[in-house]
């Protein structure tokens, strides 16, 4: 038998994470700061990101995607009526999609949030603010076209700095799976001391999504794949997930020999005629990201004997390497094939020989 299921992330949701704990070149990040740098000031003991006021709007700008969430943890109370900042889509200083937090008077205290973020699709802008970051209020739903940049901004000769403890742009507000079992299911949960589930899916086209709108990114995660008889068959922890990023659960590495794709089950290696007969195997990536670290090992198929006899090896140079019960293939490239080797063994060599049958599995992960 030969199992290849895994679960691995083959595209990343995330366009950009700063953490101003860590060191940030935000022009090389791809930011323009306006009017100038000097409004800027990263705190990397406090861990913040500051930006200042001054005699015209400050402006933390990149260029806006077609679709895509910009989001931000932040600091950021106003005490004066001409004290405002957030998000904003720009064409100019006149001409602008505001997303701000401010001062009300009326109440007498600011509407902010620690937890902002602006969704755009296309021309559809929406804003969201959040207490915890699991409930999000709306803020507003416009259509702006014009805008060609997007980002932070903070206007007001005077007040309150802006203070960013992380901003990240990622694509959208799912996760996508692919190659989930015919009838099978996705759980994902956020980790934590307590599980907590952010949402399941069922296979549709061996295909499906779950939402992580409710969760501020990123978050660390565990990824669970049930078969259609309920049974866990994979697991994987990602310390960093966005949205949208996609992930592949099923079989994405085949294994052929001599150009032809093993069976599931009940593969027919010949008969061993000498004391060992080595036959060498192919895997093939099926999809265009790179594996790297790929472990390929012989296991005891239930309970049924033979897999003693079986090791496996690296290729080198069209010959094996040391054989053993389990090796590490570095990398596979994306729709590429590396080779390695199978030897099965036997102790003797009888005049009298019988066909039987043994079993063991080739776990590929």
């Amino acid at each position: 038998m030969i199992r290849v299921i895994s679960v691995k992330r083959i595209e990343s949701g995330k366009l950009l994470h700063e953490v101003f704990t860590e060191a940030v070149d935000l022009a090389a990040d791809g930011w323009n700061m306006h009017p100038s740098v000097d409004r800027f000031h990263v705190d990397r003991s406090a861990g913040f990101l500051h930006l200042k006021h001054g005699e015209t709007p400050t402006y933390l700008l990149r260029d806006v995607p077609v679709a895509a969430v910009i989001e931000m943890t932040n600091s950021y109370n106003p005490t004066l009526n001409s004290d405002v900042g957030g998000f904003v889509s720009y064409v100019a200083d006149e001409w602008k999609l505001e997303f701000y937090e401010y001062f009300h008077p009326d109440i007498g205290s600011a509407l902010a949030y620690p937890y902002v973020r602006m969704v755009k699709d296309v021309t559809e802008y929406a804003g969201y603010g959040s207490q915890d970051g699991l409930n999000w209020d709306i803020r507003g739903d416009y259509a702006f076209s014009e805008g060609h940049k997007w980002g932070l901004a903070l206007e007001g000769v005077e007040g309150s700095d802006l203070k960013v403890s992380s901003l990240c742009i990622y694509k959208n507000t799912s996760l996508t799976f692919k190659g989930i079992p015919k009838n099978g299911k996705v759980l994902v949960y956020e980790e934590g001391v307590a599980r907590d589930l952010i949402g399941e899916c069922l296979e549709s086209n061996y295909e499906g999504e779950i939402s992580v709108f409710a969760r501020k990114m990123p978050i660390a995660a565990v990824v669970e794949v049930y078969d259609a008889k309920g049974t866990l068959i994979s697991q994987g922890a990602f310390s960093e997930v966005f949205g949208g990023d996609v992930y592949h659960c099923g079989q994405f590495m085949e294994v052929l020999y001599e150009g032809v794709p093993f069976a599931l089950m009940n593969n027919d290696f010949g008969y061993i005629d000498s004391f060992y007969k080595d036959f060498k195997l192919e895997i093939k990536n099926q999809i265009s990201a790179a594996h790297t670290d790929v472990n390929v090992d012989v296991r005891r198929y239930s309970e049924a004997f033979g897999w003693e006899w079986v090791e496996v090896a690296l290729d080198q140079g069209g010959s094996p390497a040391e054989f053993s019960k389990g090796i590490v293939i570095p990398d596979i490239p994306g729709d590429a094939s590396v080779f390695f080797w199978v030897r099965i063994m036997r102790s003797s060599v009888p005049v009298d020989v019988k066909d039987y049958v043994f079993d063991f599995v080739i776990n590929i992960w």
